[in-house]
């Protein structure tokens, strides 16, 4: 847990830093700001509990002025919402001169001078802290079968529960704790919905997405794993008399995550150690390259090559279609834009009249595998730090 404290007075500072030291927070997690200008540099980082004074000093060693609606401002800008905002003044007048302000902005008031009273909420802080930061990653499957694929793969132990009435498989990666979560249903809507759901009530630092998908083009391959790189809802648009006039709306993943995937993929041995320990289903014939993808995502399962030409003709590149990607994505970025996230399917069928379930499992069980090596690799290498 991350805690910055608005306070210039040393003695209140150092009972407050007790305070929160005596409830298990790591005094290496407590960070002082003696003004508000040293708060503005301070909230480039976020911090999990803020807690601030009424009257601090525009400048370190400044005079105290009343900066109540100038330091709710500041925080409304830099930190994250589910982050709370406690005031512990000595003043009880300010206090009650500004509590219908601070009420109206969620922030809660305590008396600095009660201490048994503000320690035990942020003990209530710090719990509810610990819960919203339980995991480092969480995956998101949108099929049983592509869950359950996590299942077959070495070392992967899973304990099922329910947390914000929805199910989760929790297991430790390499020491990092994460979910995978099953969405109740297919499609973009469900997906948009669990995605956000589930990252209001956590932060973790990665999620992404693991399953299968259909592929189109002739440099698309059965069995191969694609990596989104680009996605947009092909639904969206306007329908006409005998027309439909589309208007996509894309998605790019960070080019920074980009440029980390096509230089891992490059690693000619990842195809076959993603297959490696299948041996639950048919395989493809030939074992493809992994590569960076365009996914395009709609609500219904396409089994017609009319069809998939409506959605070629919205972008030449296009190299995936599924039912959730474009959801997921938008869903996580809309939550949280600094999160880490990714998607990775692979192909099992080219969206067309000979679609059948032969490489489900083995699909499953390499995008599974992928999703797995990556978050290592991405805590590993410090990119998950950064």
């Amino acid at each position: 847990m991350r805690v910055l404290v608005f306070e210039d007075r040393d003695d209140k500072f150092g009972t407050i830093e007790q305070g929160l030291i005596s409830i298990g927070v790591d005094p290496r997690s407590i960070r002082r700001a003696k003004s508000l200008a040293s708060g503005v540099r301070e909230l480039r980082s976020k911090f999990d509990l803020y807690i601030i004074d009424l009257w601090l000093p525009m400048v370190d060693n400044g005079e105290d002025v009343d900066v109540t609606r100038e330091v709710v401002a500041l925080l409304d800008q830099g930190r994250d919402l589910q982050s709370p905002v406690v005031a512990i003044t000595s003043f009880a007048a300010e206090a009650e001169k500004h509590s219908s302000f601070l009420a109206s902005k969620g922030v809660h008031i305590y008396d600095f001078n009660s201490a048994d009273i503000w320690q035990q909420a942020l003990s209530v802080f710090l719990q509810q802290a610990n819960d919203r930061h339980r995991y480092d990653f969480i995956i998101f499957t949108a099929l049983d079968e592509e869950r359950k694929a996590f299942a077959h793969v070495e070392g992967v132990e899973t304990k099922s529960v329910t947390r914000a009435g929805m199910s989760f498989w929790d297991f430790e990666l390499n020491g990092k704790k994460g979910s995978i979560v099953l969405f109740p249903r297919m499609g973009l809507v469900s997906a948009s919905i669990c995605t956000a759901r589930v990252l209001e009530n956590y932060a973790p630092k990665i999620v992404c997405m693991s399953g299968i998908c259909a592929g189109v083009g002739k440099e698309t391959f059965l069995g191969q794993l694609l990596i989104t790189e680009l996605c947009w809802e092909y639904q969206s648009g306007k329908w006409f008399d005998d027309f439909f006039s589309a208007e996509p709306y894309q998605i790019e993943i960070a080019e920074s995550l980009r440029t980390h995937f096509a230089q891992y993929i490059e690693d000619t041995n990842l195809p076959r150690r993603l297959e490696a320990g299948f041996e639950h289903g048919s395989r493809p014939g030939r074992v493809h390259q992994p590569r960076l993808a365009m996914f395009a995502s709609g609500s219904a399962v396409i089994a017609s090559e009319k069809r998939l030409n409506h959605v070629r003709e919205q972008q030449r590149k296009v190299s995936g279609i599924d039912m959730e990607i474009y959801g997921f994505h938008r869903a996580a970025r809309m939550c949280n834009d600094k999160l880490i996230v990714f998607s990775a399917k692979s192909v099992v069928d080219k969206a067309d009249e000979q679609k059948d379930d032969n490489l489900h499992a083995y699909g499953c069980f390499t995008s599974a595998k992928f999703c797995l090596e990556m978050i290592n690799n991405l805590f590993a290498s410090g990119f998950a730090n950064e």
